[in-house]
């Protein structure tokens, strides 16, 4: 039966590369839906078969894209060609999908060299009946991790040449106002060398200008930032050659506060996440800058009016919490040792709806107790625990929670220390002598919150206090004060919260030496 189905396939492209064009373009419709039928058995179709499909529908590609762009041509002979193109578009998406883990070194590359040259348009802009359908094959592509660490060998052109291609069709798509404020792409690096029978001899080097005429439909830009996301996670990937350019093309996505709440945001910061943790040692002004830009956006996009807990959000809001935990050294250097008033601000702007979210959350969607484990010598030792207790394990929705609480405690660690650096308060009496800063409340900040009459403030402010201590950011005498609140708490009628204050008085006491 693979065999059988093999020979269909062979039948097939080679009808598409030789038939007449009504002939190849029924050869592409039945190649489409062979490919699509899921019970098709076609493991016996290898690299050297997928490789015959895709030089097929190329073949018919590179015919009829001169025909689309001909004003020369009739209207009917432009909107069969543009039919055609998305047929061939479609199967070459399925075929990508189906045969992503079978593909050589020579396919691949030249898989990429065709996209990458062939879907530009000659008037700065992207043939719209293959834009969606390339893109989402190009990403399925990028999504076998074994294919991005191979595009990233020796000089990396391929990879290079991939990520430049993305960030073009995201500039493309981006609205027109948004579009001036892409600051051009520096390309400096060669494209792939010597093109193949599939490409066109356009150079995959992105020399095109950004400022595009026409929108395209079906807007693909999440496939391209998915795509960005898988090209930046690989470990040989020269993510440093275009690190900027990535970062910016993120910061003004999630600029545009206009765009609908919807996996866009969390593909950004994955971006953002991945770039970071590579770039963060070898470029420190980058990951500084990169940390600037993305604090207010942050505590935008955490949404904290967003009741709902569906997975778009959920994911969203994972995402930032990576990026919280990341760069929290980066945030206190920039607070307490560059002396940044701006990122002060913006702490202190960003730790308030953290605050505010979670506090509204129902008991489902906070840290409980029995999330907890207090044997944490059975605990693995990269497991989230703090001395006296840990996450329990394989917890996988008591992760989010737990980072969420940890990184309210690094947010206003930052705060605390902001207030006793010598520096920061001469720098706001100087600037600002007349305004009363929220930092100038932060010793009482956990305290005023564990006498609130609002039970899950309370109860936020009381699983702080453990994350606060382990992180040694509260002195003795804060300490001591701090005991006098939990002892009131551990009084408390609701069970709840006085298992949490008690839990927050073992951990004080484990911190003392005995």
């Amino acid at each position: 039966m693979a065999s059988a189905q093999k020979a269909t396939v062979r039948n097939l492209a080679r009808d598409i590369k030789s038939g007449a064009p009504r002939d190849r373009e029924k050869a592409v419709d039945d190649l489409y839906h062979l490919l699509k039928n899921k019970t098709a058995n076609l493991t016996a179709l290898e690299d050297k078969g997928y490789h015959e499909i895709f030089e097929a529908l190329f073949s018919l590609v590179l015919v009829e894209k001169p025909v689309y762009y001909d004003n020369r041509k009739t209207q009917a002979k432009r909107n069969t060609a543009a039919s055609r193109l998305s047929k061939c578009a479609s199967a070459v998406r399925v075929a990508a999908s189906r045969g992503v883990a079978r593909l050589g070194r020579k396919t691949l590359l030249a898989f990429i060299d065709h996209i990458t040259q062939v879907l530009p348009g000659p008037n700065d802009d992207f043939v719209a009946p293959l834009l969606q359908d390339y893109v989402k094959a190009l990403v399925d592509v990028l999504r076998h991790s074994a294919h991005v660490e191979l595009l990233a060998r020796k000089d990396g052109a391929p990879w290079i040449s991939c990520v430049d291609f993305l960030l073009d069709v995201c500039v493309y798509i981006l609205p027109s106002e948004s579009r001036s404020s892409v600051v051009a792409l520096s390309r400096d690096s060669p494209a792939p060398g010597t093109p193949t029978l599939w490409s066109t001899g356009r150079s995959s080097g992105s020399n095109q200008s950004q400022k595009r005429v026409n929108k395209p439909e079906g807007r693909p830009i999440l496939d391209a930032l998915e795509g960005l996301d898988c090209l930046v996670q690989a470990a040989n990937a020269p993510v440093l050659q275009r690190a900027k350019d990535v970062t910016d093309l993120v910061l003004r996505v999630l600029a545009l506060k206009n765009l609908s709440l919807d996996p866009t945001q969390s593909a950004c910061f994955a971006i953002a996440n991945n770039i970071f943790a590579v770039t963060q040692a070898d470029d420190f002004q980058l990951a500084n800058s990169l940390v600037r830009n993305l604090l207010p956006l942050m505590s935008y996009w955490w949404r904290a009016d967003k009741v709902s807990q569906d997975e778009a959000i959920k994911t969203l809001r994972n995402e930032i919490s990576k990026t919280i935990f990341l760069t929290h050294l980066h945030i206190e250097y920039l607070a307490t040792k560059a002396l940044d008033a701006t990122v002060r601000n913006d702490v202190e702007n960003l730790v308030e709806p953290l605050w505010l979210e979670y506090a509204k959350r129902g008991d489902p969607f906070r840290l409980q107790l029995h999330d907890l484990t207090f044997a944490t010598s059975s605990l693995p030792d990269d497991s989230l625990r703090l001395q006296s207790f840990g996450l329990r394990h394989h917890n996988t929705e008591g992760e989010s929670h737990w980072a969420l609480v940890q990184n309210i405690a690094l947010l206003e660690a930052i705060l605390l220390r902001i207030r006793r650096n010598p520096g920061v308060a001469e720098t706001d009496r100087q600037e600002q002598p007349h305004k009363r800063r929220r930092t100038q409340e932060s010793a009482s900040r956990i305290r005023l919150k564990l006498k609130s009459r609002d039970i899950n403030e309370q109860r936020t402010a009381l699983q702080l206090v453990p994350f606060l201590i382990a992180i040694n950011v509260l002195e003795t005498e804060e300490i001591r004060d701090l005991l006098a609140d939990l002892a009131v708490c551990a009084s408390n009628k609701h069970a709840t919260t006085a298992s949490w204050a008690l839990i927050a008085c073992a951990r004080y006491a484990s911190r003392q030496p005995y």
